[in-house]
């Protein structure tokens, strides 16, 4: 289903938010109560012990970037190798937690961030290498000029700004095992293909050039109309519990 469709197009009630927020925070700390008396199980391999099964995990700071969302995650490890599942969700609501209290533009985020894992050998068993291929598309309400590839500068009073982007993203990071806790810190380097469009446009028409200031093209680059790729960073912090088998 579409993020512009009716169905997801709705003002967000600040209340109903806190409470989603609140709900999805109090069930990450109680389900790892539920395997309380599990062990996470080891296994020798040669002459050092690699941990494997199941955990989840979120990722708090993602609430405080340029695009603030929800990420919640889950990962399977199998001695060496991982598979990672995160997922992404921002809206008026979530935004406006910490940042922007009175921005209200119908803002959507959803996202899904797959990563494949490697874990190194050794005295460097904490660290692993990955691939994560995620692909997030980001809309809002917007108004203003902006590039389009049909008609060059031009000028509109309401459209709806979408973002899609698709990325492959080579990463090193490691992650701890505390008792039942994980820390994981990666950072990582790749290419993102961007697409950006302007739909249900209002009051469409064509600026002369030189039209916006000096300074428009180089803050607004990334948003012209088109498709691009595009170098894209990654790092950050997860916080997790691990569930074992």
């Amino acid at each position: 289903m579409d993020i512009c469709s009716p169905f997801f197009v709705r003002k967000t009630r600040p209340l109903a938010t806190m409470r989603f927020i609140l709900t999805l925070l109090l069930l990450f700390v109680v389900l790892p109560g539920l395997w309380a008396q599990d062990i996470p199980i080891e296994q020798e391999s040669g002459t050092e012990t690699v941990f494997q099964g199941f955990g989840i995990h979120l990722m708090p700071f993602s609430i405080a970037t340029r695009y603030p969302r929800l990420r919640l995650g889950m990962q399977y490890k199998l001695e060496r190798f991982s598979l990672v599942l995160d997922a992404e969700y921002g809206n008026d609501g979530i935004r406006n937690v910490i940042l922007q209290p009175d921005k209200n533009d119908d803002y959507r985020f959803v996202g899904i961030r797959p990563e494949i894992r490697y874990s190194l050998p050794k005295l460097v068993r904490e660290l692993y290498v990955g691939m994560e291929l995620p692909y997030t598309r980001t809309s809002q309400q917007f108004s203003g000029g902006y590039y389009s590839e049909e008609l060059g500068p031009v000028s509109v009073s309401s459209a709806r700004r979408q973002r899609n982007r698709f990325s492959i993203i080579p990463k090193i990071g490691a992650q701890f095992l505390e008792g039942r806790f994980t820390v994981d810190a990666y950072m990582g380097a790749g290419l993102a293909l961007v697409e950006w469009t302007y739909l249900d446009r209002e009051d469409l028409r064509s600026v002369p050039v030189g039209f916006f200031n000096e300074n428009f093209a180089f803050f607004n680059e990334d948003r012209d109309e088109g498709r691009r790729s595009a170098l894209e960073l990654s790092g950050g912090f997860r916080f997790g519990f691990w569930l074992s088998r």
